[in-house]
């Protein structure tokens, strides 16, 4: 036990709390850590790697090499699939295509495929229309009714190919800006975060206006305490914090409680009642949560499906502060460049909350290490 504990980067001191007492991302590690323990015939994990840093990351794609038994991975994390896969279901326009090859070696047949597909789709609809003109101009004509029958026989037992889908959904995140309030956003002195004894030492910096952070370190250090402190969420054990009056923050939590039997529109409408159907599907759909996912009950829908509904959440609240704990989580690569971009285009401060480096690295002024 003490190879997956060290692994997943628990402290030893953590291995006796009740799991009510850890943080969400340390329950993720402890129930993916039992599943690794019990040495199952199949493994079968979904998004295993949205709680890890990029050290136990690659603990894991090495213990999954070495896992003597099979294992279904679905993941938006490709650097890491491109470590284990060598096997990879692609699910396409409503189509399961197993590749017996590495993630690398999928990735440029999967180009090759859907570019010999899209050939053949617009092959078969020039058939298709040449036959359908033959058709109308001879079905009605005596001496070549019965051509224009039988062809019309073949179109009708024709597998007419469907059309090809976009690769991913296009999204377009925006987190709308209020007005600047000052040069100092925010001043932290000496501030100790913690329930019942201190999590860290004392915490001291100042945001200056514009600047975006990352918030840095271990699962269970106290990334998320800290955030909820300077939220006025928990109390702080002592020192202070101080936002500049106006300041208005739209914050994003990587725990936030949903009632997943509500819709998106729903989830939306509760949140915004004054505003009229046309906007609340408007700001869905611009974060890629359309037509009829907009109406299915968030139960049904993927976790990055999920985290897209929430953005359109925070798409319609005017801020100059964002505050966003692990994002990222459950997107997948073009979803993460969409929110690179909101963040990036977003004119006040920022704190974000993240383990993934390629994500924040040449989009943060400096970081802090917990």
């Amino acid at each position: 036990m003490g190879r997956l504990t060290d692994g997943l980067g628990f402290d030893k001191s953590d291995l006796q709390k009740p799991l009510a007492l850890l943080s969400s991302g340390q329950r993720e590690k402890a129930y993916l850590a039992k599943m690794l323990l019990e040495e199952k015939d199949v493994l079968i994990m979904d998004e295993p790697t949205n709680f890890l840093d990029q050290v136990q990351v690659a603990w894991l794609a090495s213990y999954l090499n070495s896992y003597p038994k099979a294992f279904l991975v679905v993941s938006h994390d490709e650097a890491f699939l491109k470590k284990i896969a060598n096997v990879v279901f692609c699910l396409e326009n409503q189509t399961i295509t197993r590749y017996k090859l590495s993630f690398d070696d999928f990735l440029i047949q999967h180009v090759l495929d859907r570019e010999q597909y899209e050939k053949n789709y617009l092959a078969q609809q020039r058939y298709i229309k040449k036959e359908e003109q033959f058709i109308a101009a001879h079905i009605v004509r005596a001496t070549s009714a019965k051509a224009a029958k039988s062809r019309r026989a073949r179109l009708e037992h024709l597998d007419v190919l469907e059309a090809p889908g976009k690769a991913t959904i296009d999204v377009n995140f925006r987190f709308p800006f209020t007005h600047h309030v000052g040069e100092k956003a925010l001043r932290v002195e000496e501030l100790v975060i913690g329930y019942e004894r201190p999590l860290l030492s004392p915490i001291s910096f100042i945001l200056k206006r514009g600047e975006k952070i990352a918030v840095l370190g271990q699962n269970g250090v106290g990334k998320t305490t800290f955030i909820k402190t300077i939220l006025n969420l928990i109390p702080a054990l002592s020192g202070s914090y101080h936002f500049l009056e106006g300041t208005k923050v739209n914050y994003y939590s990587q725990d936030e409680e949903i009632d997943l039997n509500k819709s998106p529109f729903e989830f939306l409408h509760d949140q915004f009642p004054d505003l009229d159907n046309t906007k609340i599907r408007s700001a869905l759909g611009a974060c890629g949560v359309r037509k009829e996912l907009a109406l299915r009950k968030m139960k049904e829908l993927s976790g990055g499906e999920v985290t897209k509904a929430r953005f359109a959440a925070m798409s319609l609240i005017k801020a100059n502060f964002l505050v966003l704990d692990e994002p990222t989580n459950h997107l997948d690569q073009k979803a993460k460049d969409a929110l690179f971009e909101a963040i990036e285009r977003f004119e006040g401060c920022v704190i974000l909350v993240s383990h993934e480096k390629d994500f924040y690295d040449g989009l943060v002024d400096y970081e802090i290490h917990f």
